[in-house]
């Protein structure tokens, strides 16, 4: 049984990796953060802006992340892979995932060049484009040195000139 972490900046290609890494996979489960954030808050949810984050949005991220893992644990007990697809919180640093210790989750961090990011962003609708464009450069700018992150345990990889199969390929070469 496997457990991945896949983050990222926004617009990275985290979610098509996710969904062909839990694809590979003959048991498996892909548990969506943003599903869990926006796709089941029916009032109230708080998205990440250029402003600083409100005590609401780390509250509803760190519930989002705890619900994630209880998810993860419950499917990793009955012998299925997990899939986390999450994007890079450089507030937190998904410290909100130790809870997934005992399943010891391979940490991959698809961290393609800023303007590759910027360029993907741009085949989303118009608005999602600015919004995310505020988003990349946010993580892009507060994101930790490489070094940093492998020292976290983090396999940084950069996408650039890979499809997302190439990628997904490479994470299970490791």
């Amino acid at each position: 049984m496997s457990v991945y972490l896949v983050a990222g900046p926004p617009a990275v290609g985290k979610s098509t990796v996710a969904r062909l890494l839990a694809a590979s996979r003959s048991r498996s489960v892909l548990i969506d953060v943003d599903h869990i954030r926006d796709g089941m808050v029916v009032n109230g949810a708080v998205l990440p802006s250029e402003a600083e984050w409100s005590a609401d949005l780390v509250e509803q991220l760190v519930a989002a992340r705890g619900s994630a893992c209880a998810i993860a644990n419950a499917y990793a007990a009955i012998g299925f892979d997990v899939v986390i697809d999450d994007f890079y919180d450089p507030q937190s640093r998904l410290s909100e995932y130790d809870g997934l210790a005992g399943l010891d989750p391979r940490r991959v961090l698809l961290l393609p060049d800023r303007d590759v990011a910027v360029s993907r962003s741009n085949d989303r609708s118009p608005e999602a484009a600015e919004f995310i464009a505020a988003g990349i450069a946010e993580v892009y700018e507060l994101m930790p040195t490489e070094a940093e992150l492998a020292t976290a345990g983090w396999l940084v990889m950069d996408t650039s000139r890979e499809t997302p199969q190439q990628t997904c390929d490479r994470i299970l070469d490791r």
